[in-house]
C-alpha cells in the first residue's frame, strides 16, 4: 500500500512542477493554469476541439471549462465556429493572437517532459508511456462507469 501512496504523492508533485513550469506564462498573459491547459489541449489534440472534448478527455468540471473558454475568447486567443452538420455543436479554434503564448506553452511542455525523462533511454521512455497509457485507460474506464453508472 505504501508503494501506491508514494506514486500518488509523486504524481501530485509532478503536477505541481508542471504548473510551476507555466508560472511566468500565466503571469505574462493573465491566465489561469486551466486556460493554459485548454490552449495546450487544443494545440496538441487536433480534431478534439469542443468544450465537451476537453471536459470528457481531461475529466474536468463543465462549468470550469466553460468559464475558462469564455475568458480565452475575451482575450482573443480562441474563437468559436459552429459545426456545419450539427449547429448545436461549437468548435473551438486557436486564433493568431494565441501564437506567441502557444510557442511559450509548447516550449514549457517540452522542457517539462525533457526533465521528466532525463536519464532514461528511448526504450525506457516508450515503456513508461505504454504503461502510463494503460493506467490512464483503466482510470478512464472506471471514471466513466462511476459517473455514468455503467458498472
Amino acid at each position: 500500500m505504501q508503494f501506491i501512496l508514494d506514486i500518488l504523492l509523486k504524481s501530485r508533485a509532478a503536477g505541481k512542477l508542471y504548473e510551476k513550469m507555466f508560472e511566468k506564462i500565466r503571469i505574462q498573459y493573465g491566465m489561469t493554469q486551466l486556460e493554459v491547459d485548454i490552449l495546450a489541449f487544443l494545440k496538441n489534440n487536433p480534431g478534439m476541439d469542443t468544450a465537451s472534448d476537453i471536459v470528457n478527455y481531461r475529466m474536468l468540471p463543465k462549468a470550469n471549462v466553460s468559464q475558462a473558454v469564455e475568458l480565452l475568447i475575451q482575450k482573443g486567443f480562441v474563437g468559436r465556429k459552429t459545426d456545419e452538420q450539427d449547429r448545436r455543436k461549437i468548435h473551438l479554434e486557436l486564433l493568431p493572437d494565441a501564437e506567441k503564448a502557444m510557442a511559450q506553452i509548447l516550449d514549457a511542455q517540452t522542457r517539462f517532459f525533457d526533465l521528466l525523462f532525463e536519464g532514461m533511454t528511448e526504450e525506457e521512455r516508450q515503456q513508461y508511456l505504454r504503461l502510463t497509457l494503460q493506467i490512464a485507460e483503466n482510470i478512464r474506464r472506471k471514471w466513466e462507469s462511476e459517473t455514468h453508472g455503467t458498472e
